[in-house]
C-alpha cells in the first residue's frame, strides 16, 4: 500500500482548478460556486509519499496519484465516522434520471434533482465498501464531487433534491472533493471552523 501525505496546496491554484471543474457540470456544483465562502476554508490533497513538489499542481495530469483512490476512501470513512452529524453527497454526471430508472445504488442510496443522479450517505452508512462504490459512480476522470455536509437528507419526499435543500446543503458544506490528477486522486476543501 502507498504511504500518503497530505500536501497543503496553493490557494488561488487550487481555486481556479476547482472553479473550471465545477463549472456548469450540474446544480449542486454550480451552487457551491455561489454560495461557499472559499476563502473561510483551505487546499490539500493526498498524495504518495514520493511526490515532487513540483507535481502538487498538476491536477489534470495523471501519473502522480497512483494508488491514491482506496487510501482516500479510508479517509473519508475516517472523518465521516469522527463527525456523526456529517452526510456525503456524490453526484453522478454520467447518469440522467427518469421514473424508471432501477439499479442497486440508485435505489439504495440515490436521490434526484430534476434529471440529475446523487448519491446519499449519512453516519451509519459511511461503510468503505459504500464509498468506494459512490465514488466510482461519480468518477467521469475529468469531474467528480463528494460534498460533506451537516444537512440531514433523510426528510426528503421520493428521495428528490429542492432547490432549497441543495442550498442548505451548501451553506452548511464542511469539506468539498473534487476528482483531480487525471482521475486518479483528489483535491479537498475544507472550511475552517472559528476559534
Amino acid at each position: 500500500m502507498t504511504s500518503l501525505i497530505q500536501h497543503l496546496l496553493n490557494f488561488d491554484e487550487a481555486l481556479e482548478y476547482y472553479k473550471d471543474n465545477l463549472k456548469e457540470t450540474n446544480e449542486l456544483s454550480s451552487k457551491i460556486l455561489k454560495k461557499t465562502s472559499f476563502n473561510s476554508g483551505r487546499f490539500f490533497t493526498y498524495l504518495p509519499k514520493n511526490t515532487e513538489a513540483k507535481n502538487l499542481s498538476l491536477f489534470s495530469q495523471g501519473g502522480i496519484a497512483i494508488g491514491v483512490r482506496s487510501q482516500v476512501t479510508k479517509i473519508i470513512a475516517n472523518i465521516m465516522h469522527l463527525n456523526k452529524n456529517l452526510s456525503c453527497i456524490f453526484d453522478d454526471i454520467t447518469t440522467s434520471f427518469n421514473n424508471n430508472l432501477a439499479y442497486p445504488l440508485f435505489d439504495s442510496l440515490g436521490l434526484s434533482y430534476g434529471d440529475e443522479v446523487y448519491y446519499h450517505l449519512d453516519n451509519k452508512q459511511a461503510t468503505i465498501p459504500k464509498i468506494t462504490e459512490c465514488l466510482r459512480a461519480s468518477n467521469a476522470i475529468w469531474h467528480s464531487l463528494c460534498v460533506m455536509t451537516t444537512s440531514t437528507l433523510n426528510d426528503l419526499i421520493n428521495k428528490k433534491l429542492s432547490d432549497k435543500k441543495l442550498t442548505e446543503i451548501c451553506h452548511n458544506t464542511k469539506i468539498i472533493i473534487v476528482g483531480a490528477y487525471d482521475g486518479e486522486g483528489y483535491l479537498f476543501w475544507e472550511k475552517k471552523e472559528p476559534q
